[in-house]
């Protein structure tokens, strides 16, 4: 028995570790892309309409990325597939509204994505209240931010395993590269 108890650890810690390697890719992707861009000079009207979305913060977090990443998933424990379709969400929110991530959107996009992911993509999830503290935000504020964000991504949650896939490879792609 004790044989098989290891090995069961064995598997999970390699699956954590894995897990980790996947979400600090993405954290990577999402982060380089909001550096980038800061040396786009995007139109005035253009700026003004990000800061009118639900998800514009005048004050940008102060935690990063990435350390915002590792605090979702200390208490929603998701699993690696839930992140890529995060990501496939945030493409299509920004595709279908011509959203520039910014240190004043993302941490919002971010984690109204996630959420959407896990509420389509988990079998268990839990409360908005349980995610509104997760996400250090109000309840009212996270009902907000999903009513946009269905409205804003057109209710196109639905992602078929050929776009899932080629989102897939690209991570694995770019992890490879760092």
């Amino acid at each position: 028995m004790s044989g098989s108890t290891s090995a069961s650890t064995n598997i999970e810690y390699e699956e954590k570790k894995a897990n980790k390697k996947i979400i600090k890719t993405i954290s990577n992707i999402i982060t380089e892309i909001v550096e980038e861009n800061k040396f786009i000079n995007f139109s005035n009207e253009t700026l003004e309409i990000q800061k009118k979305l639900s998800f514009f913060s005048k004050i940008p977090a102060s935690v990063t990325i990435s350390k915002y990443v590792e605090r979702i998933i200390k208490y929603t424990h998701i699993e690696e597939s839930t992140f890529i379709l995060a990501l496939i969400y945030i493409d299509r929110i920004c595709e279908f509204n011509d959203i520039i991530l910014t240190d004043g959107n993302i941490h919002r996009i971010l984690f109204s994505s996630i959420i959407m992911a896990i509420k389509i993509n988990e079998d268990d999830y839990y409360s908005n209240n349980y995610y509104s503290k997760v996400g250090g935000i109000s309840v009212k504020e996270l009902n907000t931010l999903e009513y946009d964000y269905v409205r804003l991504i057109r209710y196109n949650l639905f992602v078929n395993q050929d776009i899932y896939e080629k989102y897939k490879i690209f991570i694995s792609c770019y992890k490879n590269k760092m």
